[in-house]
């Protein structure tokens, strides 16, 4: 799609010289994070344990039923562990941390308790209840959990709909910086873990640098986060165009930039112009009206301000919605499905109001009334007269 040499952005641009290919920063900064993977040794390792922990539970109803009754008896809400570092989006994985922390002391419990009463696969079980004593991997954990915590809300702001690149790149700084915090916390010691110290009711150990778990080095983790995350979701390629819309935030003018006429800020409006095809003519004297009363932008401005934030799509989450709903819908058990009847379903999934307020008693006595049952012309027929009665049987019964 965005390759270099023959993808379709790049026979569009020659095609189209003034295009903008931006690719989706969600999807930016769910690279930066797979980079950062890549590239620090050992966070396989945690990976593996979840993934370890999300299969005994989800493939084994008896297990989750006897990890309910642990969690019953250390009055413990549980919370869905799921994988980490998947293709799903980062906040996927925040979840799973979050979960995992929430029902760490009944998930430590149950497989030590499995360790000894399981019929098999006893060693697994008691590889992952020691495991979940170490130090190493607590330490792993509330450093995962604070990171992740920090790019979850990134992701999701960046996947609001109304936002423009101003404010996202503002965010991204943000993040940015909240990691460098966090990276000081690391080197205060602010995650290490002792032996023989207690948290979510679980004492911890050392664990054998042979045998036991094997962390991965958190400075080096979190800096290439730093590194990936401003090479990947700071784009170049445009900061000048970028930057020039600066001149429509008041905040960030300087002293001299606020008299008027302001020429340097006059040459960036004209120079957006030309890029993005807006009428130069007014421009100018619209522009020293704004200058002159921020509050107040004359129509022309504020014409363009909307124009341009509706240019660039900051993110692909609204398309990504749409696929996963369609995911959901047209499922094997489904592909009969035309596809008007999926666009109709999947218009109601995204537009439509919530289940639990709509009442359906008007839409199933239309459709009963209209005899719509199948779209499919092969299926067996009918006699009016039994649909009629049957028909008028069901709509007593939910009326």
């Amino acid at each position: 799609m965005l390759g270099v040499a023959s993808g379709v952005g790049t026979r569009l641009k020659k095609r189209y010289p003034q295009l903008i290919l931006w690719h989706c920063l969600n999807h930016r900064l769910e690279l930066s994070v797979g980079d950062a993977i890549s590239e620090v040794d050992g966070v396989f390792h945690i990976q593996t344990l979840f993934d370890k922990i999300y299969t005994v539970y989800s493939r084994s109803p008896k297990r989750q039923r006897e990890l309910e009754e642990v969690a019953s008896e250390l009055n413990i809400v549980l919370m869905k562990v799921g994988k980490v570092f998947t293709v799903r989006w980062v906040a996927s994985s925040h979840r799973a941390v979050k979960a995992l922390m929430t029902d760490y002391k009944a998930i430590h419990d149950h497989f030590q308790q499995l360790s000894t009463s399981a019929k098999k696969d006893k060693t697994t079980y008691y590889g992952i209840a020691d495991k979940l004593s170490t130090a190493e991997f607590a330490e792993d954990l509330l450093l995962l959990r604070d990171c992740l915590s920090e790019l979850a809300e990134l992701s999701l702001n960046l996947q609001t709909r109304s936002l423009d690149y101003t404010s996202a790149n503002n965010h991204i700084k943000w993040s940015i910086s909240a990691l460098n915090k966090i990276k000081e916390n690391i080197q205060s010691n602010k995650y290490a873990i002792g032996d023989d110290e207690t948290m979510k009711g679980v004492t911890f150990h050392r664990s054998s640098t042979r045998t036991g778990y094997k962390s991965f080095n958190h400075l080096q983790f979190i800096q290439s986060l730093i590194d990936n995350m401003a090479k990947r979701l700071v784009d170049t390629k445009y900061e000048r165009s970028l930057k020039d819309l600066d001149i429509f935030v008041p905040n960030r003018w300087s002293e001299p930039d606020q008299e008027v006429p302001w020429f340097e800020g006059e040459e960036r409006l004209l120079a957006l112009c030309e890029r993005f095809n807006f009428p130069q003519t007014g421009a100018k004297a619209a522009f020293r009206e704004f200058c002159h009363d921020p509050i107040h932008p004359p129509d022309l401005i504020r014409n363009m301000i909307n124009g341009l934030q509706k240019t660039i799509p900051i993110s692909s989450a609204e398309a990504e919605r749409g696929f996963s709903i369609m995911n959901l819908i047209l499922t094997p058990l489904r592909n009969c499905l035309l596809i008007v009847n999926l666009s109709s379903l999947m218009f109601i999934s995204m537009n439509g109001p919530p289940t639990h307020i709509w009442d359906s008693q008007q839409s199933v006595t239309k459709w009963l009334s209209k005899h719509r049952d199948a779209n499919d012309t092969s299926s067996q027929a009918r006699d009016s007269w039994r649909f009629g009665s049957s028909s008028s049987v069901f709509r007593k019964k939910i009326m």
